[in-house]
């Protein structure tokens, strides 16, 4: 339920142009609303999973609603009645979701094979990839995925340009490819062109471009392959946003590093920082979510809090 109060706020960022630009540096409280349901908002497209069916709107021009149509949609649309879905991650103009028997599905936009099914076409209806049944955790970036299998192991597929996949290669795949010989991942998050990942020993490592810091350890340059950000080992959440990280500790605190032109990191000002540094005082925080250049985080007391770009009061 956390999780889906804040994911809410990517959609109004993403679906409409930008014109002037409000920037806010400081957090700002948002009342809490108790109706909110599981989502996940992508570029220009929402997906929503209601008591196990899975409906979407929005921009629908790759087919990334899955309704079989490039139809935009205004309103929620049903694409799956059965009761069968688990997760859902919106990307840039895609889409992956993982059904309750542990099997990942995509569709959408497919030109660098995000949608993970062996080809480069676009499907507008969702697609099986491969046969596992052990997938626990997805996510979709702008154009490259991550996944984690219940094995612990991690998989991504995608652009690679950057090394956002993180196989030690800048090769698109459009299968998944193992990451890492480790089988201790127990989450991931995929932002523009870097990806994070915690392992199950609290543990934080990063990969992709790193051209504003974003990946947290102390420079620009970009790595294919995962690196460990500091040694603290008690991090529980992470999420990438388009050049810029949030994470929360197990005491929960804020952390935050990369691009802060918009005030994103909530730092203050709007100088970014090369390592994750926290963001005031409070040690309440229990979830937390990146969208285009703002930030949103919701405490234990029920209070949601929003920081960054705001020229469409997101």
């Amino acid at each position: 339920m956390k999780n889906s109060v804040l994911i809410f706020l990517l959609s109004v960022s993403h679906f409409f142009g930008y014109s002037q630009i409000n920037r806010a540096n400081t957090k700002t409280i948002i009342p809490y609303r108790n109706a909110y349901q599981r989502a996940s908002a992508g570029n220009s497209h929402s997906l929503e999973i209601r008591d196990g069916a899975l409906w979407s709107w929005g921009l629908n021009s790759f087919g990334q609603l899955g309704d079989g149509t490039q139809v935009n949609k205004i309103s929620a649309v049903e694409i799956d009645p059965l009761n069968s879905w688990s997760t859902v991650s919106a990307g840039g103009y895609y889409s992956l979701g993982i059904k309750s028997n542990g099997t990942l599905w995509s569709w959408g936009k497919n030109n660098y094979g995000q949608l993970g099914n062996g080809f480069n076409y676009d499907i507008s209806t969702p697609s099986q990839v491969g046969q596992d049944n052990n997938w626990t955790c997805i996510s979709a970036g702008t154009n490259h995925s991550v996944g984690i299998k219940s094995n612990g192991t991690l998989w991504a597929w995608g652009r690679n340009e950057f090394g956002q996949v993180g196989d030690g290669t800048f090769t698109d795949t459009n299968t998944p490819v193992k990451v890492s010989t480790s089988n201790d991942w127990s989450t991931v998050s995929a932002g523009e062109s870097f990806t994070l990942g915690l392992k199950s020993n609290g543990t934080l490592w990063a990969w992709g471009i790193n051209s504003s810091g974003q990946l947290g350890n102390g420079t620009t340059t970009s790595s294919n392959v995962p690196i460990q950000i500091g040694s603290d080992n008690d991090w529980v959440s992470v999420s990438a946003g388009t050049n810029h990280t949030l994470a929360l500790k197990s005491n929960g605190t804020l952390w935050s590093w990369g691009n802060n032109d918009f005030g994103q990191l909530g730092n203050g000002d709007f100088s970014g920082s090369f390592l994750p540094q926290q963001i005031g005082l409070a040690n309440n925080y229990v979830s937390i979510t990146t969208g285009n250049h703002f930030s949103a985080a919701l405490r234990a007391d029920g209070s949601l809090w929003a920081w960054g770009r705001n020229e469409l009061g997101q």
